[in-house]
């Protein structure tokens, strides 16, 4: 009922082509990163909204985030732009450890209260719950024993009167579905309903109600404990408005949090998680594999030119052109999220591919090395066709998805593109200046100078 009444609403905005909902379960898995854990819950659905206009998405999705908030006040709708990263539970996440539940239940209450008050902030959950119904039947072992029941079958008997039976399966495609039968809610909702159940009832004897076999009260209880290191946690989650970043929000949430005074007891911990605990942890592991990388580069390409400084100069340009891709994620107002990071840094191997060409074209040639500059200027004019055709077909690449304007790749071709138009100027311009720099005769006799004074004073320590 609340699918069908959220498909009439969403289909009344005109940008609205089509809604389609999966009952019961996550929407299907199409990027290798995208997971589920809602399989099998009754009380979850997923949906797809396809638009007339990518475009589009912009637009309306805050305006139906607060309409469809006030239309199912009862329920959680989430919003969301169809976007890929890092898989999280929520922008926002945190967790406190202890050992006492019910206190690891306060504090969850106190910092959700002030989570749902932060600007931005549209639902809170709280993986800790007490307040379960759960029924306890006491049963009286002489009158079960009276009637022909034993302990077991009357658990059995209320689980199955409750939870229902498989009695088959069906197969619907190449899918096996399970066929349960329960009793009406009626009865599993009403505990004086539950109570007069006969029990053992046979084709012409009415059998005994469970009242006569024991008493059965309603209890709350704990239903999910979670752990974490061994440690009971109490993980608070805040999910955000469409297109809100998380970083600014949960910086607001921590100033409210010291603003209100909240405090931990003894035990007792808070540690941050949700979008800026896996974005360090990507980061991370981002640089961990790129700084390895970067010193095989250094030295493969020390290794080339026999020369120190001439790598050096090829790693600068490298640098310099990570500089000019975030430029350009800047230039198409792109917010610089972790796919700009990733272009940029995979941009530093192409990048430095036209300095490579324009530097082993200038030591090829002797009059270029004797510090001639019309040969140097000549050099460079020839290698600038190949330089800037490869450029050309480069950026080419990533013309339909900048034309496409995709907003999940469109920061990673912007990154790319952008830093390899500027890795052709920097190799046209500024590789050669350097290397004009470094082949001025006052300024090798210079170097000479120091690097054979620095022999000089090494050979007199020695």
């Amino acid at each position: 009922e609340a699918t069908g009444r959220a498909t009439e609403l969403l289909l009344a905005y005109p940008q609205v082509k089509s809604v389609n909902w999966t009952l019961g379960e996550g929407a299907p898995r199409v990027y290798y990163n995208a997971f589920s854990n809602q399989n099998g819950v009754s009380g979850y659905a997923a949906g797809w909204v396809q638009l007339t206009d990518t475009q589009a998405t912009h637009e309306i999705l805050p305006e139906i985030q607060r309409h469809m908030r006030h239309e199912f006040p009862q329920a959680q709708f989430l919003t969301l732009p169809y976007e890929q990263g890092p898989p999280i539970d929520a922008p926002i996440g945190f967790y406190f450890s202890g050992d006492d539940l019910n206190v690891l239940s306060q504090l969850g209450d106190q910092a959700r209260r002030i989570l749902a008050a932060t600007p931005g902030v549209t639902y809170t959950q709280a993986s800790l719950l007490l307040g379960a119904p759960k029924i306890t039947f006491e049963a009286d072992e002489a009158a079960a024993a009276i009637a022909g029941q034993r302990l077991a079958g009357l658990a059995g008997s209320l689980n199955a009167e409750l939870e229902g039976v498989i009695a088959g399966s069906v197969l619907e495609g190449v899918e096996e579905i399970p066929i349960r039968v329960i009793s009406s809610e009626v009865r599993r909702n009403d505990l004086s309903e539950l109570r007069s159940q006969a029990i053992g009832s046979q084709p012409g004897l009415p059998g005994t109600p469970l009242s006569a076999l024991g008493d059965m009260t309603l209890t709350p209880d704990t239903a999910i404990i979670t752990r974490k290191d061994g440690k009971r946690i109490n993980t608070v989650l805040g999910y955000l408005e469409p297109y809100a970043l998380a970083a600014p929000t949960m910086a607001k949430f921590k100033e409210r949090l010291e603003a209100a005074a909240f405090e931990l007891p003894p035990g007792y911990a808070l540690v941050i998680g949700g979008e800026e605990e896996t974005r360090s942890e990507a980061m991370g592991d981002l640089f961990a594999t790129a700084i390895p990388l970067l010193l095989m580069m250094a030295g493969a390409v020390a290794l080339v030119f026999n020369s120190f400084r001439q790598a050096l100069l090829i790693l600068t340009t490298g640098f310099l052109s990570i500089g000019l891709a975030m430029f350009g994620i800047w230039l198409f107002n792109l917010p610089m999220g972790f796919n700009g990071i990733v272009g940029a840094m995979g941009l530093l191997g192409i990048a430095i591919n036209g300095s490579i060409v324009v530097l082993s074209s200038l030591k090829a040639n002797p009059a270029a090395m004797a510090d001639d500059v019309i040969a140097q200027r000549e050099v460079v004019v020839d290698a600038s066709r190949h330089i800037v055709a490869t450029t050309l077909t480069t950026m080419g690449g990533f013309v339909p998805i900048l034309l496409t304007g995709d907003l999940f790749w469109m920061p990673l071709a912007t990154a790319i593109a952008g830093g390899v138009a500027g890795s052709a100027i920097l190799a046209l311009y500024f590789t050669p200046a350097v290397f004009r720099l470094m082949t001025m005769r006052p300024f090798s006799r210079f170097l000479a100078w120091l690097f054979g004074r620095d022999r000089a004073h090494l050979q007199a320590a020695q």
